[in-house]
């Protein structure tokens, strides 16, 4: 391209230089005739016109040639151009080609070779995920990108360590989380809230099933509520004995969680017993209080009757006589 451009430069250079030769002597021919003395020539108009004619003629030879070789030259300076446009748009086209067949050939490429070229970007990423999975204690997900470490890209001694890390603090992570539970289990045991203390021996057990801390728990806590239990039915024999009609009923519902369907088949004629002493009590208390027309305290007595013994004869009697007990309390207010 540059040889092209210098001889074109070139061309044009001589072109130029050879019309304007012959641009100047045609001015001297017309110019020589009218210059006396620099020519010997006949002083007969003819001769005059005839160089005059002649110096004109190469003059306008001269400017025409002139214009033609300017337009040629440019016409050859543009189908260079040209030229040189054509050769730059076949060179991109090339590339764009080469490019065109590189991309097909990346698509065409198996999973295998797309797995190796990007290797390293993908194992970052592993890398990356691993991390994840154990800041979210996440272990299962977490081992299993362990596995495709290993077995996938053959890193077997980064997966060891990275497997020896998820179990450290797995094992770190689950140490704290059994002893914060085994702690509050003993004080759940202390307040003697069984309910409480089961639910936390099985989360225990999902955390750390073959741990011995764990099934000492247990084993406190079936220990705990057997002593208590014992102790209720200390208590409620004492309570019948000495006729502690209302401890007794109140230990009677405190144990009824704790017995079994034969511990309370047992207890079944006591607790008949206490009731109906009970009731037989009330009654009492009732018709003293009508007795002694103290019509507030028959009132308050009746529906402690109606409540706890609603399906009883003297609960009936309560409830037809309760109007009248109302009508009377109220007259005696008002009367004083």
């Amino acid at each position: 391209m540059a040889s092209s451009y210098h001889r074109l430069t070139n061309t044009r250079r001589g072109l130029r230089i050879a019309t304007l030769f012959a641009m100047v002597m045609g001015l001297g021919i017309v110019a020589c005739p009218l210059i006396p003395g620099v020519l010997d020539v006949d002083s007969r108009p003819g001769t005059t016109m005839v160089l005059l004619m002649g110096g004109m003629a190469i003059f306008f030879l001269g400017a025409m040639v002139a214009g033609i070789s300017e337009l040629l030259v440019k016409i050859e300076g543009n189908s260079h151009r040209i030229h040189e446009l054509f050769i730059d748009l076949t060179s991109a086209q090339n590339k764009q080609n080469e490019l065109l067949e590189t991309i097909c050939g990346n698509s065409q490429l198996s999973d295998g070779v797309k797995s190796i070229t990007h290797r390293d970007m993908e194992r970052d990423a592993l890398r990356k995920a691993i991390r994840e999975d154990i800041l979210k204690e996440d272990w299962e997900a977490a081992y299993s990108l362990i596995e495709d470490m290993e077995n996938r890209f053959g890193y077997r001694l980064e997966a060891y360590n990275y497997r020896k890390e998820v179990d450290e603090f797995r094992a770190t992570v689950i140490e704290d989380k059994v002893q914060t539970s085994l702690k509050h289990a003993r004080l759940l045991l202390r307040e003697r809230r069984w309910d409480n203390v089961q639910a936390e021996t099985e989360r225990l057990l999902r955390l750390a099933p073959k741990d011995r801390r764990v099934s000492e728990v247990i084993t406190e806590l079936a220990s705990r509520k057997k002593e208590f239990k014992e102790l209720l039915l200390t208590q409620w024999q004492d309570a019948v004995e000495q006729k502690d009609l209302d401890r007794a009923i109140e230990l009677l519902k405190e144990l009824d969680p704790y017995l079994t369907r034969e511990e309370a088949s047992q207890l079944e004629d006591s607790a008949r017993s206490v009731f109906k002493a009970k009731l037989l009590d009330l009654g009492v208390q009732f018709r003293s209080a009508v007795t002694d027309k103290r019509w507030e305290d028959a009132i308050a007595v009746g529906e402690q009757i109606r409540t706890e013994f609603p399906n009883t004869k003297m609960a009936q009697e309560v409830t037809e006589s309760a109007d009248a007990l109302r009508a009377k309390a109220t007259s005696a207010a008002q009367q004083v």
